[in-house]
């Protein structure tokens, strides 16, 4: 899923290239031969159905013509300015590198491109995805995972093992399962800021859990 245009447009440029930069072929007029990709449709030398062409053309012009100009164009200087960033998937890091006004705190999702309110209309739309974990089963899962009771979660603290446990909830609970920061912050006693300050600590501590991992995948 894509915010906007730009992301879209650095998609497109991103899988197009892939068999350049995967060594399949060595240098765009190869490209344009190649069968097993939809950049040989949008040039309109037939291949297989691949994508949507008149979708994704009128993106870089009106007319076609100039659009495959400029699309070509806007290839070469993918080409040209190296390595990209990854876009396999979506999530802060790579939504970040192509936006930089977005922030830590904003809500995010790995299977899409594009910032908070973005993230946000697409899951309310899709309550189908569903949430992997609860909030209060992860919050009783890491509580028997730090060794402290469930109840000490909801009370102001600063216990190191109680602000371990908190940070790893606020992680797991926005970036895995994409709660709310302000409704984790409900049951933790924490604001939305705190939220998002403890969830970037507990990434860190979440990626250094292998036992947490499994204990949470076995859940979701």
């Amino acid at each position: 899923m894509c915010d906007d245009e730009a992301y879209l447009l650095e998609l497109v440029r991103y899988i197009h290239l892939n068999p350049l930069r995967a060594g399949a072929v060595k240098n765009l007029e190869e490209l344009a031969e190649y069968r097993w990709c939809g950049h040989r449709q949008l040039l309109d030398d037939g291949g297989l159905e691949l994508i949507d062409a008149a979708e994704l053309l009128p993106l870089f012009a009106k007319r076609k013509m100039a659009a495959v100009t400029r699309y070509l164009q806007f290839l070469a200087d993918g080409v040209a300015s190296g390595p990209p960033v990854k876009l396999s998937r979506g999530g802060r890091r790579i939504s970040q590198a192509y936006n930089s006004a977005l922030q830590d705190e904003e809500l995010f999702d790995e299977r899409i491109l594009g910032g908070g309110d973005f993230v946000a209309q697409v899951l309310e739309a899709n309550p189908e995805d569903g949430v992997p974990l609860s909030l209060p089963k992860l919050m009783t899962l890491v509580a028997r995972h730090c060794h402290i009771a469930e109840a000490d979660l909801a009370l102001p603290s600063k216990q190191p093992v109680i602000v371990r446990a908190k940070a790893l909830i606020c992680f797991v609970a926005t970036r895995i399962c994409r709660l709310k920061g302000a409704v984790v912050g409900e049951h933790l006693t924490y604001s939305t800021t705190a939220v998002s300050r403890a969830a970037l600590r507990g990434k860190t501590l979440y990626e250094g859990d292998g036992v947490l991992q499994s204990l949470l995948n076995g859940e979701m």
